[in-house]
Parts: C-alpha cells; structure tokens; sequence
C-alpha cells in the first residue's frame, strides 16, 4: 500500500513510498521500503535499497527496459541520485537554510538545482559542508545522462551520491 505523501513522513511506520532513481545507465519509477525520511534511509547502513513495481528507461544501448517488475534490490552506491515523487513536508526540526545554485556533475551524469546549506554556515565552507553526507541534498533538480536524448528527470528534492559525483561547481 502507498501512503499519501501528507501523512508518509510524520511517523516511524515502515511503507512504500513512490521514488525516481537515476542510475546512471536507466532511469526508474518504482516503490522504495523505508521509514522515517528518505534522508535518514540513504544515510542507514543497509546498502541495499529495496523496490517494488519497478519500471525502467533505458539510458544507454543493452540496457533493458522494464514494465512494473514486481520486486528489485539496488546498490545504493551505484545510485547518482534518487528523489520522491512527491516532495516530503518540510521537517519542522530541521534548521534554516540558504540555497545556492549548483552543478553537480558525474561520470555520466548531470544535475543542476539549489544546494542547501546551514543559514549560518559562511559561503566559503558550503564545499566543505557537502563532504559530510554521502548524499547530497538538491532542491528543484534535473537530473540528466550525458549523451543522451532522453529529457532529464525532474524532481522537487533529488539526493545526489557524493560517491559518483565527480566535481561540484556553486554560484
């Protein structure tokens, strides 16, 4: 069963909840299992992320496409960056934050959108903030393949993996 993102988030209710995955070689919609927020899922310590009713776009040639496959696991460090397909409601503990434009680009792939980064944190430790987390939060995101004609994925909150991420350019 699918909760409705308005009460997906509050609780510690284990559910499956709709996600974009892009994966460097395809791009997917499927049902992620988590509880808590997506945030606190990416950062467990189980590398395996868990879907259901996945289906997949293809993104380079000899790359299969699926319809709806029933169940799947996926290494979690071999994905470039993963968002909701609604976006989470914001977390009242979570502090203020300043957004700044960034590119992130990766063997492969691109994304572009808003990082955030601590109100009070100075602008020129916002690089050093991001090595932190393996997963990277950014507001507003496209994400896209090099060398591909597929349009990129859009998403109101993609966590980019810092492990696939080649450079990071901020303005």
């Amino acid at each position: 069963m699918i909760v409705p993102a308005a009460s997906a988030f509050g609780g510690l209710e284990a559910r499956w909840v709709p996600v974009q995955i892009f994966a460097v070689y395809q791009r997917m919609l499927a049902e992620m299992f988590y509880r808590g927020r997506l945030r606190d899922r990416l950062a467990d310590a189980e590398a395996v992320l868990r879907l259901r009713h996945v289906s997949t776009e293809p993104l380079a040639a000899g790359v299969p496409r699926l319809s709806n496959a029933s169940e799947a696991v996926l290494n979690r460090d071999l994905v470039g960056a993963v968002g909701l397909q609604e976006a989470e409601p914001r977390d009242p503990d979570e502090p203020a934050a300043v957004e700044r434009r960034a590119l992130f680009q990766g063997a492969g792939f691109t994304v572009t959108g808003l990082a955030r980064f601590p109100a009070g944190a100075e602008a020129d430790q916002h690089l050093n903030l991001l090595q932190k987390s393996t997963f990277w939060p950014v507001a507003e995101a496209r994400v896209g393949a090099t060398g591909s004609e597929a349009p990129a994925l859009e998403m109101p909150l993609a966590w980019v993996n810092q492990k696939l991420v080649v450079a990071v350019f901020l303005a």
